[in-house]
């Protein structure tokens, strides 16, 4: 399916700005100057996108004025499948628990069913695969490989939102995460770092995204002329605080031979600098950190780190418009891919992090 283009973006984005109208009772968009300024973009992209949402009867401009209309009856019934605590309404995974507070705000006219399934379930629970049956469209974020088998012995019609269930049978939506790992070596090469640090710390077990960022990131490192080194989980270590004890032993040679870049495959980047910086004093200063985050935990908190972020722009826009194909065909959209880059949010040094820590 490819990239989204810069006008589903757009689109994904006003989707947010009428949303957002709405909750005020307002029914009167902004003109396509203030929009086009306020996106970013040209006024010629934001008018090609306001003329489809007229096509499609979201908004009505009349007399040099946008108006936004009653949302239209759905069709299809649409849910986000997660893994969670279904009692307590929490996802196991923060990545997706943003992407789902990300498309409540912006989905435009579209709603989602929010689903979780015990994480560690062997198989999807019978009383949620009934429940599931009732939707024409399941988005099925991370979950276990046995509790993704049951959804497809079931015959539902899926799509799935992670690498690690992906499946020829059924349409993918995720973050290229070879991509990401690729962006993060060019990073620390940019930065003159020659000697480089990959550290996994995953309290589950394997991680398919994790192999496919290392892979990336260890053969672009390399091809530019640097050396990597990789520490990661224990396998006979069950207890997470034994694992960050183990890692922070692990880098501390590390850190004190030349290694000038480091890349934490998961968002747990935080926690691990902040235990080596209690167990050993300090993150030497001249250490260029990147980090992949998904849970927007540390946000503006730690300007120091180099994040590579999910765009939930592309994310939620593909989701929309396979939503809006089942909208007009009534049929699951036909089996594809769609990739979508990460994001890099620049820090400006670690000297601020380990003076701040």
């Amino acid at each position: 399916m490819g990239r989204p283009s810069i006008c589903e973006d757009v689109k994904y984005k006003i989707y947010g700005v009428i949303s957002e109208f709405r909750a005020k009772n307002d029914s009167l968009l902004p003109a396509e100057r203030e929009l086009a300024e306020r996106l970013g973009v040209s006024r010629g992209t934001v008018r090609k996108v306001l003329d489809g949402m007229e096509r499609n009867g979201i908004i009505l401009r009349e007399n040099q004025t946008t108006r936004i209309l009653p949302p239209k009856k759905q069709v299809g019934r649409y849910a986000f499948c997660a893994a969670g605590n279904p009692r307590r309404q929490c996802f196991s995974f923060g990545l997706y628990q943003r992407l789902w507070e990300e498309f409540q705000r912006n989905s435009g006219d579209f709603t989602l069913e929010l689903i979780l399934i015990p994480h560690q379930a062997a198989a999807c629970p019978e009383e949620i695969l009934r429940k599931l049956r009732q939707f024409d469209l399941i988005f099925v974020s991370y979950v276990l490989q046995p509790t993704a088998d049951s959804l497809k012995a079931a015959g539902l019609p899926l799509v799935m939102l992670d690498e690690q269930n992906a499946d020829p049978e059924y349409p993918l939506v995720c973050l290229d995460n070879r991509t990401a790992g690729r962006m993060a070596a060019e990073n620390l090469l940019k930065a003159s770092c020659r000697h480089a640090l990959t550290i996994e710390f995953c309290n589950g077990g394997d991680y398919k995204p994790f192999d496919l960022r290392r892979e990336a990131f260890t053969e672009t490192f390399e091809r530019g002329g640097g050396r990597v080194d990789c520490i990661g989980n224990p396998h006979d270590l069950e207890n997470p605080l034994e694992c960050m004890n183990a890692i922070a032993e692990a880098m501390r040679p590390f850190l004190s031979d030349g290694t000038d870049g480091v890349f934490y495959l998961s968002d747990e980047a935080m926690p691990m600098l902040n235990w080596f910086w209690f167990r050993t004093g300090k993150v030497p200063d001249e250490v260029r950190i990147t980090a992949f985050r998904g849970s927007g935990n540390t946000i503006n908190r730690n300007p120091d780190i180099d994040f590579l972020d999910m765009d939930y722009a592309s994310v939620i826009s593909a989701m929309i418009c396979m939503m809006e194909h089942f909208e007009k065909t009534r049929a699951a959209p036909l089996p594809g891919e769609q990739r979508i880059a990460p994001v890099l949010s620049s820090g400006q040094s670690n000297q601020l992090y380990t003076k701040g820590v």
